[in-house]
């Protein structure tokens, strides 16, 4: 599909049937944006990257990492 900005919006899977949004949310690197995220499996999303915030893993490291929205907004002032 494709999002109100023409960007594409997938799930993918890996070779072995892995689900590579789920192992960036795992590790911590990617944010499950709530507000778009309107699909039966956005909770256990949204548990994945608060498991990775909790172990302080990947984006979590930092103590305010800034989300992506809010860096595009900042950059287009």
């Amino acid at each position: 599909n494709k999002d109100q900005y023409g960007r594409t919006v997938a799930l993918v899977h890996l070779k072995d049937g892995r689900n590579l949004n789920e192992e960036l949310l795992r590790s911590g690197h990617a944010w499950q944006y709530g507000a778009y995220c309107k699909e039966a499996w956005c909770p256990a999303w949204k548990l994945l990257e608060i498991e990775a915030r909790q172990a302080k893993k990947g984006l979590w490291a930092k103590a305010k990492p800034t989300p992506p929205w809010k860096w595009r907004k900042n950059k287009n002032k």
